[in-house]
């Protein structure tokens, strides 16, 4: 036996859980059970979920007391050096077949997610899921989730390097370098020191029409200079 659950309008995105209680009778006896599930509600889109402030502008490096930045301590790409590199605010990106849209945010407004899980609507028909990402302090890598409309689902592989080091190098996997950014800022001014964004593709079912993705759970804070996976941008 199965149910269908309809999710309440207005329920905000996130992880919730979902209790029932099964009454019935068996041999004149009366009997109950009790479960949970877990439920995703997706987000309509990246943006909505932006969690992180991963740029400023050189004119203001250090925005608000305590700013955490890309890596839990105030580091960040610069918004100058990026849209010198091609990926000014609203740039599209070509990884792999996709066309992807770099944030359209301003300087040390959230312009990324942490990868913690959070599931997305995406549609359409493609075979290959692409991101634009980086990790602070580590390379780091998990699995995610496909759901088509078909009601089938696969998870995939998602890596990313970290943005200190190239493609490659220090750990980091040999993955697309987007973008090589001259030097990154500092919460006292630039560091001069280069730092990249990179592009991955992970396959999928081209016969199939793609109807959400759930990014892997990684670690959900830079805070404490804790290692963090940055979405940027996804899409078919």
């Amino acid at each position: 036996m199965s149910w269908s659950v309809q999710i309440p309008s207005g329920l905000s995105p996130g992880q919730y859980q979902v209790a029932a209680v099964t009454s019935y009778t068996e041999n004149g006896t009366a009997n109950s059970t009790a479960g949970t599930v877990g439920l995703q509600v997706p987000y309509p889109n990246l943006a909505a979920a932006f969690d992180n402030a991963g740029v400023t502008s050189n004119s203001n490096t250090n925005p608000t007391p305590g700013f955490l930045g890309f890596d839990g301590i105030g580091t960040t790409y610069s918004a100058e050096g990026l849209t010198a590199a091609g990926l000014s605010p609203g740039a599209t990106v070509q990884v792999g077949g996709v066309t992807l849209t770099w944030p359209d945010a301003q300087p040390a407004q959230p312009d990324n997610v942490l990868a913690n899980g959070q599931a997305f609507l995406v549609s359409g028909q493609s075979n290959q899921l692409a991101f634009l990402l980086a990790s602070n302090n580590a390379p780091l890598s998990g699995i995610g989730t496909i759901y088509y409309t078909d009601g089938s689902s696969t998870s995939f592989d998602l890596a990313a390097g970290n943005f200190w080091y190239q493609s490659g190098q220090n750990g980091n996997p040999a993955q697309t370098q987007v973008a090589s950014i001259n030097y990154a800022n500092y919460p006292t001014g630039s560091s001069g020191h280069t730092v990249y964004v990179f592009g991955v593709t992970v396959p999928i079912d081209s016969s199939k029409t793609v109807q959400a993705a759930i990014l892997p759970k990684v670690n959900g804070s830079v805070a404490g200079y804790q290692a963090a996976m940055h979405i940027f941008a996804l899409g078919l």
